[in-house]
């Protein structure tokens, strides 16, 4: 009777706990990071834990263990498109993220399985990879990822924490799919949009692909869309990659003028550094 009577008591205090009315701050706050890399889109959700006096590695992680990489539920990656990271393929997809601190490198991991944070199950390892470890430029009361040095096709996945930080890099195969949707739309120019021109030519010219074809898409953007600074710009640096210096220098001029009239005064800018560029090179 008596282990009944404590049993109850533990049961309703424990409902009290969970149910009750009374609604407190969380110690972890949940928090969300999201960053596009190329065609995919990486989110970080995850809870963090504050250091409150307390040291990290004695007091909140274990050197050499198994650590959630957060508080509470596991900390989740999303990507929402193939890219890799720290040069392995991670398919779109779910997962969490779990990690084993260390003071010269950190071992990541990339789990299957999302649950309460410090259930672990190595069998459900999608992939694993050792980073070193970074001397933080400011102390972090707060456990906090970031991205950094952002590209059209690559970031840095990092995260932060008293002293420590730890960065992981990651791409998403952009070219490849761009080259794919150019081959593919511009396979039968009669069934492109005028847009289309203008974006197969200025990426050739940006990736320094073909340039007859840049030249020929950027020709036929002139016709389609008429008199405006960008077409023309487009056509001179297209006729430059051709070394057609005193065409591009007169496409260039005209883009000016028009660009002048728009108020579009980067167009001006820009323009008159190439023309300088494309004297000394004819």
């Amino acid at each position: 009777m008596k282990l009944q009577s404590l049993m109850s008591t533990a049961l309703l205090l424990s409902s009290l706990t969970v149910f009750g009315q009374i609604k407190t701050p969380d110690a972890s706050p949940a928090s969300t990071i999201s960053q596009s890399i190329g065609f995919s889109t990486v989110t970080i959700d995850y809870n963090r834990p504050q250091l409150k006096g307390r040291d990290m590695f004695t007091n909140l992680t274990r050197e050499g263990e198994v650590w959630r990489t957060g508080a509470n539920m596991s900390t989740r990656l999303t990507v929402t498109g193939e890219v890799t990271i720290e040069g392995k393929s991670l398919p779109e997809g779910k997962y969490s993220i779990y990690s084993i601190p260390g003071k010269k490198e950190w071992t990541i991991i990339i789990n299957n399985k999302i649950q309460w944070g410090t259930v672990y199950n190595k069998e459900e390892d999608f992939l694993r990879f050792t980073v070193p470890t970074k001397k933080a430029a400011v102390k972090s009361e707060s456990f906090t990822f970031y991205f950094s040095d952002v590209t059209e096709e690559s970031a840095n996945l990092g995260f932060t924490w008293e002293n420590t930080k730890v960065e992981m890099s990651m791409k998403a195969p952009v070219h490849e799919k761009v080259l794919a949707q150019i081959n593919q739309v511009m396979s039968d120019e009669s069934t492109a949009e005028v847009g289309d021109f203008y974006a197969a030519s200025n990426y050739h010219l940006e990736k320094g692909l073909d340039a007859k074809k840049a030249l020929r898409w950027a020709n036929i953007y002139v016709e389609k869309d008429g008199d405006k600074y960008w077409a023309h710009r487009l056509q001179a640096r297209a006729l430059a990659a051709n070394g057609k210096y005193s065409e591009a220098i007169k496409a260039a001029n005209k883009s000016t003028e028009l660009a002048k009239a728009a108020g579009n005064m980067d167009y001006v800018y820009n323009n008159g550094k190439s023309i300088a560029e494309w004297k000394k090179a004819k």
